[in-house]
């Protein structure tokens, strides 16, 4: 572990003087070495500075979900560790901060991504006969469009019809891009937004739980106005996916099959002690809970979880968000 950290500062010291773009890359695996040296704080601030050189390389090439993918380039990955080893030396409300702010930073990376540029999904599909409306914009996007534009019944819908998809007015390339680049930056600042900033403005009746599954265990932020905290949950991303599958499994039966009921029931008990077990107390001062989940979580309708008889939307109003960030966004919305 010694030589390897050695080998990597090496490597990233190199790639500094050279000024190439992959020097994040010797500053992660130069972090990894000392997390296995047991180096907790040297570990956790490598990991920070990598993670900062990674964000500089996403701002400036502008890379979209697939173009990560060929890259081989683990995004949420780099952040994950990045929060995981802050929050190993995490003495106070601030480094908890920080480790949700690099939590966040990586979710939000790979929902711009998949915002500007589409998803893995549209990767192995064919181009769509060319559109001169959608020139300008990233190819993955204007894939997406495309295929949009052709979708049974879709030019029927009054919304469609009013919008430049339709083509009853039309927009030029410039507008396009114009719009596309607008919609980039305001995506890409609220990457940058800090939890300290968001947590001033949050309700105080608000409290929102934040999920990062990884393959070793999962971590739980509890946030509100006025109290951050985080637990460590021992569920791995397998442990995590059999729970799930079992209680969404028992929950398509129980619509059908009076004996399925009992199972689901306790199923959902198990899933809700395991999961939001550490927070119950704190969601008991709220009058809405926001959910932020990760991975196998996302297919889990929390206000259908069960405890004491008792399901979490009858004590609670429950919504759901992809990220603190886009959770900001909708801060700014009206009531309706």
């Amino acid at each position: 572990h010694e030589r390897a950290a050695l080998v990597a500062r090496e490597s990233r010291v190199l790639a500094e003087q050279t000024e190439s773009p992959r020097a994040w890359e010797g500053w992660y695996q130069e972090a990894r070495a000392l997390e296995a040296l047991g180096d907790r704080p040297a570990s956790a601030a490598a990991y920070s500075e990598a993670a900062t050189l990674l964000t500089s390389v996403l701002d400036d090439v502008q890379l979209d979900a697939v173009e990560m993918r060929s890259w081989l380039l683990d995004v949420k990955g780099v952040f994950d560790a990045a929060a995981a080893a802050q929050m190993a030396v995490a003495s106070g409300p601030g480094d908890l901060e920080a480790a949700l702010d690099l939590v966040e930073q990586g979710r939000s990376r790979v929902l711009l991504s998949a915002v500007l540029g589409g998803s893995e999904l549209t990767a192995p599909l064919d181009d769509p006969p060319a559109d001169e409306r959608f020139e300008g914009l990233p190819g993955p996007t204007r894939r997406g469009l495309g295929r949009l534009g052709r979708l049974r019944g879709l030019r029927d819908r009054p919304w469609f019809k009013t919008s430049h998809l339709g083509g009853t007015h039309e927009r030029s390339t410039a507008d396009l891009s114009e719009a596309a680049a607008d919609r980039r930056g305001r995506v890409a600042g609220a990457a940058t937004l800090g939890v300290s900033a968001l947590r001033a403005r949050l309700p105080r009746s608000m409290g929102a739980v934040v999920f990062r599954s990884a393959v070793a265990g999962t971590d739980v932020f509890w946030v509100e106005r006025d109290r951050i905290e985080a637990h460590s949950l021992p569920l791995g991303e397998q442990e995590l996916r059999a729970l799930v599958d079992r209680y969404v499994s028992l929950m398509a039966a129980s619509v059908t099959d009076p004996e399925a009921r009992p199972p689901f029931e306790r199923a959902s008990d198990a899933l809700r002690a395991a999961t939001l077990g550490p927070v119950e107390e704190r969601i008991r001062g709220v009058r809405h809970l926001v959910v932020v989940p990760d991975g196998e979580l996302y297919r889990v309708p929390f206000g259908a979880l069960r405890r004491d008889g008792r399901y979490l939307v009858e004590q609670v109003s429950v919504s759901v968000a992809p990220s603190m960030n886009i959770l900001d966004a909708l801060l700014d919305r009206t009531p309706d």
